[in-house]
């Protein structure tokens, strides 16, 4: 039995997400799988999809930017974990 090393709980939930590598014009589709506090699981059908790219997404919980950290492929289809990346925070640059 896999050891599961999540440090969050995670909460059932579906939806269709949509992930674009920016840069690429392609997009993937998926159905989420669950959420958590910093990240989210979707099953997809993208075997190229690596570990720590970064993609864009939208699903029913919002939009924003994420890094790809794991994945798995089972029965032809993937399963990919990401984390989910804060927004940008702006600089305010120093006083003159």
């Amino acid at each position: 039995m896999p050891i599961d090393r999540r440090q969050e709980l995670r909460r059932a939930t579906e939806g269709r997400v949509t992930l674009r590598i920016p840069g690429k014009a392609a997009q993937v589709e998926g159905r989420l799988i669950d959420l958590s506090a910093h990240g989210f699981r979707v099953r997809h059908l993208e075997t190229t999809l690596e570990s720590r790219t970064v993609v864009e997404y939208t699903a029913p919980f919002g939009r924003g930017k994420a890094v790809v950290a794991w994945n798995r492929i089972e029965a032809g289809q993937v399963e990919s974990g990401f984390t989910v990346s804060p927004p940008a925070r702006p600089t305010v640059p120093a006083a003159l």
